[in-house]
């Protein structure tokens, strides 16, 4: 403890000499750049002053065109290369181009207080985690700083997160999904059939529904469908039964693959602000009709702000949603609703302060264990941007606390819509992290790192005689440690899943009104077909006259 105590007390006193080294250093500098600057005309300074208004009402394409105008006359203006860096920095694609920008706006003299700030980002984006936190606590000793000291400090936390889920990176493998599906365009919210078979996702693209773009220039978003052949994905086709005129996108697919969610949210092209409302809508499938056309979700749902993503859960009682609704612990929460007997959902509530933040919860999506729920935020831990975390319900009422599911899933870029399969061996996710196309790609994600596996076996049980469904329970127990491991229930085409783990002796006893009950054990291989049926036959009792 001594040893760590010393080390500790040379760390400090070494940082102290090293700040004094690097201001007179930058001092020395400063003096030397200010003296090599061209003087700024006077029309140019009217429009460096329209250039930094739009740069502080956040219209970061119009200031960036601006700041390079002026950029070509005075490379070394150190207000100008500010600007740049800035713009740089919130534009999807171009932030790791920031950070060289902006050390020389501050190696020339930049008047603006918020300097350290941005290159406090620009280091964390880069991973030079160090000299962001340090960057970020001496802005703190501002007295002009604009960033209010919540931000400064959260984005400390980031810094420290991210230092720590590196340090523990987790062994899986992630690859770009490729061009089959993802381009220079956006593509996002990867939407898996539960056979495996294709992929929902949405993308903007001007081949699109529609040729309308929105007031940044991007193109409305589709839904598209590309298919899952010979091991490779096909080239993506628009999906236009589901889409509109305005931005659609899809949401998630129950896990029976019947009903896929999707929303649409308004954008007026005309205009330089987006629509407030956003809705979500459903579409059923049925053999004969295909996928029918989506259909609004109710007021109880749906409002007159944006809810723009949801899932169902395994009995498609129950919807969990994101919301910017008024009412919730700060920008979008995360809801949930169930559905009342005769068909109508209820009242929307609150998942509460333990999954929500004051900050952006969005993506939920229930793993098909029916417990493992996984939701994108910018608070808890995150590492910067939107992180992917994962929680358990308890008891229908409690949720554990979040957990940031790791680096490299997770990166201090944005890193949401995730899915994984059945047997918790391929995830899928959306990020604009390297190795992007352009904007947001899809990105697989091949999990190395589990001690047990979990596999999901279809099911289904029927009448012996009639080969009709039967309603029963189905209850599955452990056989060495004799512990309750799911009860199930077929929906009305007698078909269900259950959870196990190879290997492992189970004891299935199963229940019907009117029909003789079973008890049968069996021990499930590993499978080399996910989806495999295992079909139960049910006896109706007989009854003496």
């Amino acid at each position: 403890m001594v040893l760590d105590d010393k080390k500790i007390i040379y760390g400090v006193f070494n940082t102290i000499i090293m700040k004094k080294i690097f201001a007179i250093t930058i001092s020395s500098i400063l003096f030397i750049n200010v003296i090599g600057q061209v003087s700024i005309t006077k029309p140019d300074k009217k429009a460096l002053k329209i250039a930094q208004s739009n740069l502080s009402k956040e219209n970061y394409t119009e200031a960036f065109n601006m700041f390079s105008t002026l950029y070509s006359k005075y490379p070394q203006n150190p207000e100008v290369l500010f600007g740049i860096g800035v713009c740089k920095l919130n534009k999807r694609g171009e932030e790791k181009y920031a950070l060289p920008i902006l050390i020389e706006a501050y190696r020339n003299g930049t008047k603006s207080d918020d300097i350290l700030f941005y290159l406090g980002k620009s280091y964390h984006y880069h991973h030079k985690f160090d000299e962001a936190q340090s960057s970020f606590e001496e802005y703190k000793t501002n007295n002009k700083i604009s960033i209010p000291i919540a931000e400064i400090d959260k984005n400390i936390e980031m810094a420290i997160n991210a230092k720590k889920q590196i340090r523990n990176a987790r062994n899986l493998e992630i690859v770009n999904i490729g061009p089959s599906i993802n381009t220079k365009n956006e593509e996002s919210r990867p939407v898996v059939l539960p056979n495996g078979k294709g992929m929902f996702f949405t993308s903007r693209r001007e081949v699109g529904f529609s040729n309308d773009k929105n007031f940044k220039g991007n193109y409305f978003q589709d839904i598209y469908f590309s298919e899952y052949k010979n091991y490779e994905w096909q080239t993506a086709f628009n999906e236009k039964v589901f889409n509109s005129k305005l931005n659609d996108g899809c949401v998630s697919i129950s896990h029976d693959g019947s009903t896929l969610i999707s929303y649409i949210i308004g954008d007026n092209s005309s205009k330089k602000t987006a629509s407030l409302e956003g809705n979500l809508y459903y579409s059923t499938y049925s053999d004969s009709a295909l996928w029918a056309a989506p259909t609004k979700f109710g007021s109880n749902i749906n409002s007159e702000y944006q809810e723009e993503s949801a899932c169902f859960s395994l009995d498609k009682k129950t919807l969990y949603f994101s919301s910017n609704r008024p009412g919730g612990y700060g920008g979008f929460d995360l809801y949930k609703v169930k559905q009342l007997p005769n068909g109508v959902w209820g009242e929307a509530v609150n998942l509460g302060p333990i999954i929500n933040t004051e900050h952006d919860e969005k993506a939920p999506y229930l793993h098909v264990d029916g417990e493992t729920f996984y939701f994108s935020s910018e608070g808890h831990t995150t590492m910067g941007g939107f992180d992917i975390f994962k929680s358990y319900e308890r008891a229908n009422k409690y949720w554990s606390t979040p957990v940031n599911i790791g680096y490299p899933i997770n990166t201090v870029e944005d890193d949401i819509y995730f899915t994984i399969s059945e047997d918790n061996k391929t995830g899928y996710c959306s990020s604009d992290r390297e190795g992007s196309l352009g904007g947001q790609d899809i990105f697989k994600i091949k999990m190395f790192d589990a001690a047990n596996y979990q596999e999901v076996i279809h099911c289904s049980i029927f009448n012996k005689a009639e080969k009709k469904p039967v309603n029963a329970k189905i209850t599955l127990i452990d056989e060495v440690s004799h512990q309750l491991k799911g009860i199930y229930r077929p929906n009305g085409s007698g078909k269900f899943i259950m959870v196990i783990l190879p290997g492992v002796d189970y004891q299935i006893a199963i229940e019907a009104e009117g029909y003789n009950s079973r008890i049968l054990h069996m021990n499930f291989p590993e499978s080399t077909d996910l989806y495999t049926n295992y079909e139960f036959n049910l006896v109706k009792k007989e009854f003496k006259q």
